[in-house]
């Protein structure tokens, strides 16, 4: 046997197309699936018993995988304390069962490793997803606008793909900021100008309907992750970032123009931190010691009545204050390191050419530490977390992993000048054959 068949990451690096191709599939309509399907149970029953049973078929890179990825490690670990917090909440006889989400978020994070290398991912599954996200977004303004008596100014823009009354408006304006930044990104990939005229009208589409949804964890989203793409892709961004500017000057335009826009505007401009401050308060004064220590636990319920602070609150607005909350300081600990871990894969990925997962990551990371609740969890409230900051995470370690493996099978000492040299020839290969 050679060294590198020998070495557990070559595997993952000599994934084939055709025994990627169900799990990459299955994985597809998973993640596709948030954009449209309502059923919260179905969803958990595409990941259940398409996703990770069809595993099967890449063995070997998943083997790979678990024998060598520290960043896989560390995340068990972290869902290993989220489960043991069960005990100390009440949780164990819960309807879904204190193992399930383990087992589910554990196995999705494998199919998300084992798969990151195949070509498909990145070539067919998430421009696939830029499409659906600009798709929906034009139906659902066409639809919401034009034959629904709503108002431009007034009425927030809702995925009617999810509910006949419309998603809520904030996490509709989630998926489409991840769809833009997305299509942001194809926009700056070795392409056809065809190709690149469609992300470029696929980043618009999503955008205005960002836009509409007047919100602003999203749009911070959005924000966040396009300065990371113009720091690292410079010149090839700037007509996407062009195309970005004038179709948020066209929406602030349209709602001035309308007879209600103005006030909107102020209405918009002025609306404060949306009682969020008053949140996050009650979580941090309604933990003990010991729940600063270790949490108050997973199963501990995170939705307040309206009679508590005069509204009704179904989650804390904040992956971190929720993650604190429930699993204390070592469980808020162990998030941290696995994001610091995660950035750092991101971060050389977007060095050598590939900036998309830094992107999503960053305006993930951002945007969710005032919205959201449960990260690594199938049962949050939201359902979007895992989405936004756990698939780009989970991507950017197993992309990263054949990166750094590609780079150390050479032969005698390298500098680190040529390193850089190797993973940038590296990154154009694989952007080419795209």
């Amino acid at each position: 046997m050679n060294q590198q068949a020998a070495n557990p990451t070559e595997a993952v690096r000599e994934s084939t197309d055709l025994r990627s191709l169900l799990p990459v599939a299955a994985l597809g309509v998973w993640l596709a699936a948030f954009w449209f399907l309502s059923s919260e149970s179905t969803h958990r029953s595409i990941l259940a018993w398409c996703v990770i049973p069809l595993l099967v078929f890449m063995g070997r890179e998943l083997f790979g995988v678990v024998k060598s990825s520290r960043w896989l490690w560390l995340a068990a670990v972290l869902l290993g304390w989220q489960t043991l917090s069960r005990h100390w909440s009440g949780g164990l006889n819960a309807p879904h069962g204190w193992t399930v989400d383990f087992l589910l978020v554990l196995g999705l994070l494998c199919a998300l490793l084992t798969t990151a290398r195949a070509q498909a991912m990145r070539t067919v599954i998430f421009p696939s997803l830029a499409i659906i996200s600009a798709t929906i977004s034009a139906v659902t303004m066409a639809i919401f606008y034009l034959t629904n008596d709503h108002n431009f100014a007034d009425d927030r823009l809702q995925n009617i793909f999810f509910y006949e009354d419309g998603l809520n408006a904030v996490l509709t304006g989630f998926l489409f900021a991840f769809g833009a930044l997305i299509a942001a990104w194809q926009t700056t990939c070795p392409a056809t100008r065809g190709f690149r005229a469609v992300q470029i009208s696929a980043t618009v589409l999503s955008l205005f309907g960002l836009l509409t949804t007047q919100s602003r964890g999203p749009m911070l989203m959005l924000a966040v992750g396009l300065i990371c793409l113009v720091a690292f892709e410079r010149k090839r961004a700037l007509p996407v970032l062009a195309a970005a500017a004038a179709t948020t000057l066209v929406y602030l335009g349209v709602l001035l123009w309308v007879v209600a826009g103005r006030e909107a505007f102020f209405d918009y401009a002025q609306r404060g931190s949306s009682g969020r401050f008053a949140i996050y308060h009650w979580f941090l004064t309604h933990m003990s010691f010991r729940d600063v220590l270790i949490g108050t636990g997973m199963a501990r319920p995170l939705d307040l009545p309206e009679e508590v602070l005069g509204w009704c609150v179904q989650h804390p607005h904040s992956i971190y204050l929720t993650q604190f909350y429930q699993t204390g300081i070592v469980g808020t600990a162990l998030l941290f390191t696995l994001i610091a871990m995660t950035a750092k894969s991101a971060l050389a990925l977007a060095r050598s050419g590939e900036s998309l997962w830094l992107c999503l990551l960053a305006g993930g990371c951002v945007a969710l530490a005032f919205d959201g609740g449960q990260v690594f969890s199938v049962y949050s409230i939201a359902r979007i977390e895992i989405l936004l900051v756990a698939v780009p995470a989970a991507i950017a370690a197993g992309r990263n992993m054949g990166l750094k493996n590609d780079v150390s099978h050479t032969s005698g000492p390298i500098s680190e000048k040529s390193r850089q040299t190797q993973r940038n020839l590296h990154n154009h290969r694989e952007r080419r054959s795209a």
